[in-house]
């Protein structure tokens, strides 16, 4: 197995794990070995899936869990194009954490997506950061992903 540094950024360290399954001189004929790779993180971060979900990393998880609120509410600032995700008790306005998760945190959040113009085609992990002044994860949304119209998205009705 073979580990590589690939980016150091406020210091979150990213990683490539190469992991070879077999040795070359084992495969015969025309077949190619697949070596996957995995991006590992040692600090918070937050994925936001194709299907309009927010999850939280494990990182990220436990310092929310130890806010011991089931909901967040979501925040958006415009100039930055930064999302703040603050644990909350209040009811109004806010978004469930999934109870049942054990490892990561997840919600669904589709309408705010669409708010902010965020084009959700694709799944996409951004770096967190826990603010402790204010007492929420933000992370920042770069601009060339912001600006989508929901009719422009793909669709979700799969014709059978």
């Amino acid at each position: 197995m073979e580990i590589k540094l690939i980016k150091i950024n406020n210091l979150r360290l990213e990683y490539v794990v190469q992991m070879e399954l077999f040795e070359p001189e084992e495969v015969a004929m025309g077949w190619e070995i697949y070596k996957p790779e995995r991006t590992i993180t040692d600090g918070p971060s937050v994925t936001v899936s194709n299907l309009g979900r927010v999850s939280f990393n494990r990182t990220a998880a436990k310092t929310l869990r130890a806010q011991g609120k089931p909901k967040v509410l979501l925040l958006w600032d415009k100039e930055t194009s930064s999302v703040g995700i603050r644990p909350t008790d209040v009811q109004e306005g806010t978004y469930a954490l999934n109870p049942e998760a054990t490892i990561t945190l997840t919600f669904s959040c589709v309408s705010f997506l669409n708010y902010i113009g965020y084009d959700w085609t694709r799944t996409r992990s951004f770096p967190a950061s826990w603010d402790k002044k204010q007492g929420m994860f933000v992370f920042q949304v770069p601009k060339e992903f912001l600006g989508a119209s929901p009719r422009n998205r793909r669709s979700r009705i799969r014709i059978l």
